[in-house]
C-alpha cells in the first residue's frame, strides 16, 4: 500500500467547502449584530399591564393653613400701624428702601407689597450750598425744590406708590427718605457739615421737613441718612438728629435714623435715645473705596450686630440687609518692571443684584459662594480693555445671616430687619 498523507488535498477541494461555510456564518452573524443594534436603539411601546390604576385621596390645602395647634403667625400679630409698634417685640416688622429710578424696584414693590409694613422711598435729598429738600424729576432727570413758594411738591410723581399701596389695601406707611447724595456728583457729599454747623441753617431745613410732612399726612415720618461727614462735623449732626426728633414727636411724626455699622458707641446711644429706630446699614465691608471683598460677610455681620446691642436697647434697632453688588477694575500687572506686582483699582461701579447674575452670564463666569464670608462672587477679563474685573454681591435669595439663623447669636433679640432696597431679588 504506498504511503499517503491523509489530510493531503492537492486540489484544495475541502479548503473551498470550508471557506463557503466561513463566508455564511459571517454573513448571517452581520445580520444578526445588525438586527440586535436595531432593536437596541429602537423605542418600542410595550403594551401595558390590564391592572387597575392606583387612585390616591389627595385634597389641596388653603393657601394659609393652620398645620399646628397654637402655632403663631411669624409677623403682625395686632392690628396697629407699624410706626406704632415697639420694635423686635415680636411682630417681624420688615422695612424697605424703594428707588424711585430703578424699574426693577418698583415691580418688586408690586410684588411684595403685602410683605413690607415700613418703606423708606429715596425721594429727598439735601444739596450743601442751602437748606432745601430737593427731589429729582423722572422725566428731565434734574433737581427740583420740593418747596417753592407757597406750593409743596410730592415726591411720589403720579402718586405711584400710594396707588400700589391703596390697590393692595395693606397698611404699609411711607417715610420719605432724606440723604446728602449729590446726584451730579455721583458721592455722599461731606460739605453737609457746613449746613450742620450753622444754627440757622438747621433750623431752616427743619422748618422744610416740617412743612414737607404736614402738607402731606401720608407720611408719617422721615427716614434720615446723612453719610461720609468727617468726625468734627458728627457733633453738629447729632445735634440736628435730636432737634429734628424734637420737633417731629410733637406732631406724632416718627423719625429713623441711617447709621453706619462703624459709628462709635456714644453715637448710636445719642441716635438710639432722639429717634423712633436706628436702622444699622449692616453692609459696605467692602465699598466703592476700598479693595475688593465681601459686601457683608458672616462673621462680620453677625459680631457688628452683637456691638451694637450691647449699646442700643432693642427696641430701638433695625437691622438693614444690603442687596446689591460692586464690580471692581482692576489693573492686570505686566511680567515686566517690577516682581509680584498688585493690581491697582482703576474704578468701582455700583450694582444692582439683576446686572450682577446678567454680566456673569455675559462673561460666562463661574460663580462662586465663599465659604466663609456666604458672599457670592466672581472674576472676569475685559480683553478689549486688558482689565480684570472682580465682582461681589448680597443677594436676598442667598445665605444671609437673618432672622432666622442670627438671633440665637445675639440671644434672640434682634429680629427686625429692613433691605436695602427692593429689586428682583427679592424672593426671600
Amino acid at each position: 500500500m504506498p504511503h499517503r498523507q491523509i489530510f493531503f488535498d492537492p486540489e484544495r477541494k475541502r479548503w473551498k467547502r470550508l471557506r463557503r461555510v466561513i463566508d455564511v456564518t459571517a454573513v448571517v452573524s452581520t445580520l444578526v449584530l445588525a438586527g440586535f443594534i436595531f432593536n437596541v436603539l429602537r423605542t418600542q411601546q410595550l403594551p401595558e399591564l390590564l391592572l387597575p390604576t392606583p387612585k390616591h385621596n389627595y385634597k389641596a390645602l388653603s393657601d394659609h393653613p393652620a398645620l399646628l395647634k397654637g402655632a403663631k403667625p411669624a409677623r403682625r400679630k395686632t392690628n396697629r400701624k407699624p410706626s406704632d409698634i415697639p420694635l423686635n417685640s415680636g411682630e417681624g416688622l420688615r422695612a424697605a428702601y424703594y428707588v424711585e429710578d430703578d424699574a426693577t424696584s418698583y415691580s418688586s414693590l408690586k410684588e411684595h407689597v403685602h410683605q413690607i409694613d415700613l418703606l423708606f422711598p429715596q425721594w429727598l435729598h439735601v444739596d450743601a450750598a442751602q437748606p432745601a429738600l430737593l427731589a429729582i424729576d423722572n422725566d428731565s432727570h434734574r433737581e427740583y425744590p420740593v418747596i417753592s413758594r407757597n406750593a409743596v411738591h410730592d415726591p411720589d410723581e403720579l402718586n405711584k406708590v400710594k396707588r400700589v399701596i391703596q390697590a393692595a389695601k395693606v397698611d404699609m406707611e411711607i417715610f420719605p427718605h432724606l440723604n446728602n447724595f449729590n446726584p451730579n456728583t455721583q458721592r455722599w457729599d461731606p460739605a453737609i457739615a457746613t449746613l450742620l454747623a450753622d444754627d440757622g441753617q438747621r433750623a431752616a431745613l427743619r422748618w422744610q421737613i416740617v412743612r414737607f410732612l404736614s402738607s402731606y399726612p401720608v407720611y408719617r415720618g422721615i427716614s434720615l441718612d446723612f453719610e461720609n461727614l468727617a468726625p468734627s462735623a458728627v457733633p453738629d449732626y447729632l445735634t440736628f438728629v435730636q432737634e429734628l426728633y424734637t420737633d417731629l414727636h410733637t406732631r406724632n411724626l416718627h423719625l429713623y435714623v441711617n447709621t453706619s455699622s462703624s459709628a462709635q458707641n456714644a453715637e448710636l446711644k445719642q441716635i438710639a435715645a432722639n429717634s423712633d429706630g436706628l436702622v444699622l446699614m449692616n453692609y459696605d465691608e467692602h465699598e466703592t473705596e476700598s479693595l475688593p471683598g465681601p459686601i457683608a460677610s458672616q462673621e462680620w455681620f453677625v459680631n457688628n450686630l452683637r456691638r451694637v446691642l450691647n449699646v442700643v436697647p432693642k427696641e430701638k434697632l433695625i437691622c438693614a440687609i444690603g442687596n446689591y453688588g460692586y464690580d471692581w477694575t482692576l489693573t492686570i500687572p505686566t511680567s515686566k518692571g517690577k516682581k509680584h506686582a498688585k493690581p491697582q483699582v482703576i474704578d468701582t461701579e455700583d450694582l444692582s443684584v439683576s446686572d450682577a447674575w446678567q454680566r456673569a452670564a455675559d462673561a460666562d463666569a463661574d460663580l462662586d459662594l465663599d465659604y466663609n464670608s456666604l458672599n457670592p462672587h466672581f472674576e472676569y477679563i475685559d480683553e478689549d480693555k486688558n482689565q480684570r474685573h472682580v465682582v461681589w454681591f448680597r443677594d436676598a435669595r442667598g445665605p444671609r445671616p437673618g432672622a432666622a439663623n442670627l438671633c440665637p447669636v445675639a440671644s434672640g433679640r434682634g429680629r427686625q430687619l429692613a433691605l436695602e432696597r427692593v429689586g428682583p431679588a427679592q424672593q426671600s
